[in-house]
């Protein structure tokens, strides 16, 4: 951060920013090509909101091809939350929290031929 080291991040695999879903979708291809597959590793969690960033502990476990359940088990142990995933692995439904549209779906954007 800023140039220096961060040791307290030490073993981050990847980054998680709150305010996006896409994060999720990286972790979530590690589970590719496993049908029952189900990972744990630590993230940098980065709060958008606060502008924090820690070391916080995450789980993935693939409940069918196109639902992964996302389990906290550090910075905000006991959240969970499904991810229902597009034919081509990206997050289309984050829980309640996020839901991908597309551009015909935002009012006042012409379709686009």
């Amino acid at each position: 951060m800023d140039g220096n080291a961060r040791p307290d991040l030490d073993g981050a695999a990847e980054p998680d920013l709150s305010l996006t879903p896409f994060c999720n979708t990286i972790a979530v291809a590690r589970l590719s090509g496993f049908p029952d597959a189900a990972v744990e590793f630590d993230v940098a969690y980065i709060d958008g909101a606060r502008m924090e960033v820690q070391l916080s502990r995450q789980r993935y476990e693939r409940l069918g091809p196109r639902v992964v359940r996302y389990i906290d088990l550090g910075r905000c142990e006991g959240f969970e939350a499904d991810l229902y995933l597009s034919e081509d692995d990206l997050v289309d439904r984050y829980g309640t929290l996020f839901a991908r549209v597309q551009i015909e779906q935002i009012a006042g954007v012409a379709k686009r031929e």
